[in-house]
Parts: C-alpha cells; sequence; structure tokens
C-alpha cells in the first residue's frame, strides 16, 4: 500500500500537533479534531471503495489524517507557535510521491530497491546541515 506511506506521516505529525492540546489542557479539540477527521476518513472509505477498493481506503485515510493535522495547525495557532517550513513539507512531499511512483511502476527488487535508496540518500544530503546540528545536539552530554 503505497498510499499508507503520506497516511503514516499525517498520523504521526497530527499527533504530535495533538499533544498540544494535551499541554495546554485542552483535551475537548483534541477529541473534536480526532472526530472531524474519522468523519472525513469514513466518508471518503464509503464513496471511494466501492470504485478502488483497498485503495480508495488508504487514500480516505491520508485525507483524513491530513485533514485532522490540518485542523489542529490552525486551532492551535492561538495558543501554540508552530513554525510550519512549507518548503520542507513540499520537498518531502515529492520525495515520498516519487517513492510511491516508484513502488507502482517498478518490480520488486534491487532496481526498486536501489532508486527507493538513492532518493533517501538524496534527501538526507539536501538537509545535511540539520542532521549534522541534531548529531551534535544529541551526542552533546552536559
Amino acid at each position: 500500500m503505497p498510499g499508507l506511506l503520506l497516511t503514516v506521516v499525517y498520523t504521526n505529525m497530527s499527533a504530535m500537533v495533538g499533544a498540544t492540546y494535551l499541554a495546554a489542557k485542552r483535551t475537548r479539540g483534541l477529541f473534536l479534531t480526532t472526530v472531524y477527521g474519522a468523519v472525513i476518513s469514513i466518508g471518503l472509505s464509503v464513496v471511494s471503495v466501492p470504485f478502488l477498493g483497498i485503495i480508495g481506503a488508504s487514500l480516505a485515510s491520508c485525507v483524513g489524517f491530513a485533514a485532522v493535522l490540518g485542523i489542529r495547525l490552525y486551532k492551535t495557532r492561538r495558543f501554540v507557535g508552530i513554525r510550519v517550513t512549507w518548503s520542507a513539507m513540499l520537498k518531502y512531499h515529492l520525495v515520498i510521491g516519487l517513492q510511491i511512483g516508484l513502488m507502482c511502476l517498478l518490480p520488486v527488487g534491487w532496481l526498486q530497491g536501489a532508486c527507493l535508496s538513492l532518493l533517501m540518500v538524496g534527501l538526507i544530503w539536501s538537509d545535511w546541515p540539520y542532521y549534522q546540528r541534531l548529531f551534535v545536539t544529541l551526542t552533546n552530554k552536559r
């Protein structure tokens, strides 16, 4: 299920933003955004599964979690400042899109694995200063 790659991304990002509701003790917002996402996901599943099968369910799930993320980012801006680097988001979405395309187009085997690995290496290389700072931060003992 290549479509589930983005679902995992949106699930984790929406959970991270959802933790701000807990920190701010606004669990009602956490509950409501979860319900909104579930309604969107279920509604899209009802429409898409008859036509696309399991792919429709994975796409519906992806859109549902993306909606939860969007709603949470919008709603939490009043009590926490989360700055989204949209250029990085676009870059990562393009790489994930390429990975999904490669998984659908190339037969499973060493060529597919090599192409996916090269994409990941290129992504890490493009953000190398970030990874260097992260490594220094994690290994710095105080």
